[in-house]
């Protein structure tokens, strides 16, 4: 799943629970059942080997992904802040958008540094459990799927 609704699904996951202590690992799992939910990624279907992963238009879109959803989480965490002056809320959605990503940023050795994720043993046994607990899409279905996630999060997040 790409890391903007993964994102958004941190920030309901703290918008309704509140306590950064229980974000964080609501929003670790959170991660691994979205994945489930059948998506598209820039990664679907490609290989290390081929180069495909660190070349090309997949580093620009990653790029774009991170910075979407980098801006969206801030702007709630803002929002927070500022027009709500709750600065809990604002740390919890923090804790929220991290952690609902987390499990693909300890992925990206896999990605970016093949030397420290074959050093890493827990690196290698993450990303074996991330890919079998991936449920991929083709790109016009998996890429819907995530704008209605998306959409439904916002309903949350707004309403």
């Amino acid at each position: 799943m790409l890391l903007t609704p993964h994102t958004f699904i941190g920030l309901v996951v703290a918008r309704f629970t509140g306590n950064p202590l229980l974000v964080a690992p609501v929003a670790f799992l959170s991660h691994f059942i979205f994945d489930k939910f059948p998506h598209w990624d820039f990664f679907s279907n490609t290989t290390n080997d081929s180069g495909q992963r660190t070349s090309g238009w997949r580093l620009f879109a990653l790029v774009a992904d991170f910075g979407l959803a980098l801006s969206l989480g801030w702007f709630f965490i803002l929002r927070a802040l500022w027009a709500d002056q709750n600065s809990s809320m604002a740390l919890a959605y923090l804790v929220g958008a991290i952690f609902a990503n987390l499990p693909d940023a300890l992925e990206a050795p896999y990605i970016f540094h093949m030397k420290i994720y074959q050093k890493s043993k827990m690196l290698q046994r993450l990303t074996n459990f991330q890919k079998t607990h991936q449920t991929q899409a083709p790109w016009l279905i998996g890429v819907f799927l995530q704008l209605v996630i998306i959409g439904f999060c916002l309903f949350l997040l707004l309403g």
